[in-house]
């Protein structure tokens, strides 16, 4: 009688978990179906964005992409020539604070690719700029898109000659719509310390408003679409919170 030959059972065992691991990578077909929240920034410094907990940066900014509920976002900007902070394609949640310090360029920009920023809420915190770049155009937020997006409780205290504390002014093909900086203060320093260009119901309210170097406000009412200016308090330049 013919005898089959082959490996001993114990054997043959081994020989198909081998087969079975071999055909893994790294473990990465286990983690396949999950969802991806990386996602590198375009300025090229390779920092990831970050959707729970807090950040803390220095000389890299930080952008916000998909969904995020953070609690702090701190930025520092000293050696690099970059914006702080950035809304960019498809950010909405919650920021629970922003805290911002600047020698170079803008401290939050609101970017105009879609899918827009929208549906964003940015609790409280401060954005100071102490100085600029070799830009020469600076503002404590600029926004040039976006959607339903509300800064509530935020210090915007650039004394550093910028354009504007907060700059609302849209990007083709971006048209900022109902992005309000509401019960902030804007410091004294800008050429002017709101700004509201071409938007949507745009604009402050219930906030404090210091002198400018120019004017404290400048709306261009035949951009600016039913800018909101609501309950908003302008303060005189002696008035020591401006200083």
């Amino acid at each position: 009688m013919l005898r089959r030959c082959g490996p001993p059972a114990a054997l043959a065992l081994t020989l198909a978990l081998i087969l079975v691991v071999g055909c893994s990578s790294d473990g990465d077909d286990e983690v396949a179906d999950e969802p991806t929240t990386s996602i590198p920034l375009s300025t090229g410094q390779g920092v990831e964005t970050q959707t729970t907990g807090t950040v803390h940066l220095v000389d890299q900014p930080w952008t916000c992409f998909g969904r995020v509920d953070l609690d702090l976002v701190k930025v520092e900007i000293r050696n690099v020539e970059d914006d702080a902070i950035y809304l960019r394609q498809g950010c909405t949640g919650r920021i629970g604070r922003i805290e911002v310090d600047t020698w170079k360029g803008d401290g939050l920009k609101v970017n105009v690719p879609a899918p827009v920023a929208h549906d964003l809420v940015v609790e409280g915190g401060y954005i100071r700029c102490h100085a600029q770049g070799a830009g020469g155009h600076q503002d404590g937020i600029q926004v040039m898109g976006g959607k339903r997006i509300t800064f509530q409780g935020l210090e915007i205290n650039c004394n550093s000659e910028p354009n504007a504390q907060f700059y609302v002014s849209a990007l083709a093909p971006g048209m900022p719509t109902d992005v309000v900086c509401d019960g902030c203060f804007l410091g004294s320093g800008a050429a002017q310390t709101l700004s509201i260009d071409e938007s949507v119901r745009s604009g402050a309210r219930n906030t404090l408003i210091c002198p400018g170097r120019f004017r404290a406000l400048r709306i261009d009412e035949s951009l600016a679409q039913e800018p909101v200016l609501e309950g908003n308090k302008e303060l005189p330049g002696d008035d020591k919170r401006c200083a």
